[in-house]
């Protein structure tokens, strides 16, 4: 099965790497720096990684394993568009040299994306930024040649922590 091969692949990745995580029966979790978690779920023949309020379901171990370890870089970070009360669209987002540029699916929570539409643009946007708990699973130049970093070499303006912004109607 996927999902456990994925499960432990990670918990021996985490532990490579530093990164201290928790792991229930098909689950395995890393909560950096208490901002939010960030969860492999073993769905059988896939795995499903969760963060914020974003998730992908993935039918291959390695990229699996890579798109959570991914996670847990300064480069990718979750961002969600936000109604008054409830999620209305979440996706992922990758730092290169060209910015940050939003990566794979978005997903919409049904109900709210067609009350979006139909009544209501979204309110807010909250950007989940940087686990930062390791650095990327290879040398960032190599995939990025001209990508731009801070001194501290992350990218400009980066920060741990959950910032929101209020959209204009």
């Amino acid at each position: 099965m996927v999902g456990s091969e994925v499960a432990a692949r990670l918990q021996g990745t985490c532990s490579q790497a530093g990164v201290n995580f928790e792991v229930e029966p098909g689950v395995v979790s890393v909560r950096p720096f208490g901002v939010y978690t960030i969860r492999a779920v073993d769905d059988g023949n896939v795995a499903t990684i969760w963060a914020a309020g974003w998730h992908t379901h993935i039918d291959e171990v390695d990229q699996a394993v890579a798109c959570f370890m991914w996670l847990l870089t300064p480069f990718y970070r979750v961002v969600e568009e936000w109604g008054e009360t409830s999620l209305i669209r979440a996706w992922t987002e990758r730092y290169d040299e060209h910015g940050w540029e939003q990566i794979g699916d978005e997903l919409c929570s049904a109900g709210s994306w067609l009350k979006s539409r139909l009544f209501k643009r979204a309110l807010k946007r909250r950007i989940y930024y940087q686990a930062a708990l390791t650095g990327p699973p290879s040398d960032i130049k190599k995939i990025s040649p001209n990508i731009k970093l801070d001194d501290a070499g992350m990218p400009p303006g980066s920060y741990i922590g959950i910032r929101e912004e209020t959209l204009g109607n």
